[in-house]
């Protein structure tokens, strides 16, 4: 089982040769649910080959990555009672087209619903070169093996995997452009809110949150109480070789909501770090947007221009374009085609909030800030978070892996947020025992701050041994404070 769930999870980050081993282990399971209602071995073969498509299509919209079997057995049996309900006989797919069908068959819509998907289908790949749009659908509508289809075509393997990924890519723009124009058909109108401050110079995740809180709660707050109930300045995290990204990803969706339930917020999310957008995701967040700001709240989104946090507070229908904001542009208008098609990184997270008061919980606040030191959270392939992240950051001065600029950055991004720890503890009295040991990790971490020219192209300075002291301090420190902020759980 733990298996499965780990194809459903590779094939939703783009792994089309682990999509291929989820059908090929389970297609003869699925064409026997199918016979069994439909009693036609040909029509349950259409039914499985076109609800092959549909699992392709919106397997992000499988929530539990263990129920890869039952989310698909129920779309199969859809499926096949939909053809039955629609008494629809002798529906052939033949390996190159559609078989000619006699008039009188019953079921004139299930055959023109057939035949506009099959329409649909060769319309999107028609975009593909003649041999390209040959091969992606050898793979993807007849299952033939990637090392047969070279065969046919005198190509070596790799060169298959390659023309399926960039297909997919290609067929998942024109289906997104098509997906906008279905959404702004028949809609008119512009919403532009109030521009965000943007006052800081990072884009974390925790300055974005800080910068919509007025909006959510008509209220003002200051930087560090945001960083602070959110949970975001005592985060760490780390890249495996301490790179510019150590300190912005990790599953975002999974500390937003966390830090909603602490505060009795309502928040919708979609994305995750590494997953590749299908045009019904895209769809969705592009409709999440819109609702948002009608309702006068900017959303949160991730990699609309770069990689890095902005609000989106403004949409024009007409013009197809949204108005954005992060550290770096301000009032920058972006097409809607754009959302989540960075081209080197196409990922995609959005969060909107409703309007609320804030209700501070504070036991749930440290529930969910002791699963986060322990690692218990969703992990992200080649990070680390919590308290672990100390050690796998030491094991890279050890052994020589640290990028020099990352480094440098990921100390004075944390030497802020631990400073915001430290004034959001000692406005709380609960957590006066707690602060004494995250003063001291601040005060290391002020000492540790990388001094100039450290972090220069071209710079080369020995600081592993301090470093590695320095890090040990501020680890000891903070595994001390979070021992008293969990005393303070278990007293209550």
């Amino acid at each position: 089982m733990k298996e499965e769930s780990n194809l459903v999870q590779a094939a939703r980050d783009g792994n089309q040769e682990a999509f291929g081993q989820l059908v090929q282990e389970h297609r003869a399971q699925a064409i026997n649910w199918a016979r069994s209602i439909t009693k036609d071995p040909y029509i349950a073969e259409d039914v499985v080959q076109d609800t092959i498509l549909r699992s392709y299509i919106h397997l992000e919209q499988l929530e539990d990555s263990n129920r890869f079997l039952p989310w698909f057995r129920q779309m199969v049996r859809h499926k096949a009672i939909d053809y039955i309900r629609k008494n629809s006989k002798d529906m052939v797919l033949a390996t190159e087209h559609v078989q000619s069908i006699d008039d009188s068959v019953d079921g004139p819509e299930a055959m023109l619903e057939y035949k506009e998907w099959l329409s649909a289908f060769k319309g999107l790949t028609s975009s593909l070169s003649t041999r390209d749009q040959q091969i992606f659908e050898a793979h993807f509508l007849k299952q033939v093996p990637p090392d047969h289809i070279a065969q046919q075509f005198g190509i070596k393997t790799s060169n298959v995997y390659n023309i399926i990924s960039r297909a997919k890519v290609k067929l998942q723009e024109v289906a997104f452009k098509q997906e906008v124009q279905r959404f702004v058909t028949g809609r008119r109108g512009k919403e532009t809110l109030m521009a965000p401050n943007m006052s800081s110079s990072y884009t974390s995740l925790g300055h974005i949150l800080y910068e919509v809180f007025p909006y959510i709660t008509n209220r003002n707050y200051s930087l560090s109480y945001i960083m602070g109930i959110t949970g975001q300045a005592f985060r760490i995290q780390i890249a495996h070789d301490i790179g510019l990204s150590s300190s912005l990803i990790y599953d975002w969706d999974w500390v937003v909501r966390k830090a909603s339930e602490s505060l009795n917020l309502k928040v919708r999310t979609i994305g995750k770090p590494g997953r590749v957008p299908t045009p019904n995701l895209l769809s969705k967040a592009l409709r999440m947007i819109h609702d948002s700001i009608y309702q006068g709240v900017p959303a949160i989104v991730w990699n609309l221009t770069t990689s890095e946090f902005g609000l989106i507070y403004g949409y024009d229908l007409e013009n197809e374009t949204f108005t954005y904001s992060n550290a770096t542009y301000s009032d920058l208008k972006v097409p809607y085609e754009r959302l989540g098609r960075t081209v080197d990184h196409p990922e995609l997270f959005v969060a909107t909030f409703d309007r609320s008061p804030i209700a501070y919980d504070p036991q749930q606040w440290i529930k969910h800030l002791i699963k986060h030191t322990k690692g218990n959270e969703p992990t992200v392939d080649g990070y680390v978070a919590g308290m672990s992240a100390y050690d796998k950051w030491i094991d890279a001065f050890e052994v020589g892996e640290v990028d020099s600029m990352g480094h440098a950055y990921h100390v004075a991004l944390l030497t802020e947020a631990r400073e915001h720890a430290l004034s959001f503890l000692q406005s709380v009295e609960e957590f006066v025992d707690a602060q004494p040991y995250f003063q001291r990790a601040f005060e290391i971490y002020q000492r540790f701050y990388p001094s100039f020219p450290y972090g220069l192209p071209g710079v080369k300075m020995d600081i592993s041994q301090n470093a590695i002291k320095s890090l040990r301090q501020i680890r000891d420190a903070e595994m001390l404070g979070y021992e008293k902020l969990e005393k303070i759980l278990s007293n209550s």
